[in-house]
């Protein structure tokens, strides 16, 4: 059974201009999808394909059963150049879905900007409103204009 600590609740919304809005902190991101990975039998772990080499990644705690590993993403993230943060994703209902994320100390990855991952970039603001805190992800490079605000946990 799925624990409730692992569901995430968001609601995303597009953003057509910057906010005029006090903004906390900035964060600059890449993030890499894996979309060549097996998850090992007692699904405590998967296996990465990157190029040629595979990568072998523990997770903190198994991933629930009812869960179908062909619908799952599994994405790594580097803050400021210097923080690696994975993520394994269920897919969304209704704004809801599993999310397991943790900072790896078991593994290093090969630089990936000249591999076959999917990379994207982006700068992350960090908005606090009326006591909400929201994440407006403004996307670089070939995703440059594109503008999304994200609310975890939204008010009901």
């Amino acid at each position: 059974m799925t624990n409730t600590n692992d569901i995430e609740h968001e609601r995303r919304f597009l953003v057509t201009e910057m906010p005029s809005v006090p903004v906390e902190r900035v964060d600059y991101i890449q993030q890499f999808y894996f979309f060549r990975f097996e998850l090992d039998e007692d699904r405590q772990g998967a296996e990465i394909r990157i190029d040629s080499q595979s990568f072998h990644v523990n997770f903190p705690k198994s991933i629930p059963e009812e869960l179908d590993k062909s619908k799952l993403v599994f994405r790594q993230r580097i803050l400021n150049n210097n923080n690696t943060i994975f993520t394994l994703k269920g897919p969304k209902h209704e704004g809801k879905g599993y999310e397991l994320e943790w900072n790896p100390t078991d593994i290093r990855l090969p630089s990936l900007l000249s591999s076959d991952v999917s990379i994207i970039n982006k700068k992350r603001y960090h908005i606090l409103e009326n006591g909400i805190h929201i994440e407006l992800d403004e996307f670089l490079d070939r995703h440059s204009g594109l503008m999304i605000a994200e609310v975890e946990n939204p008010p009901e």
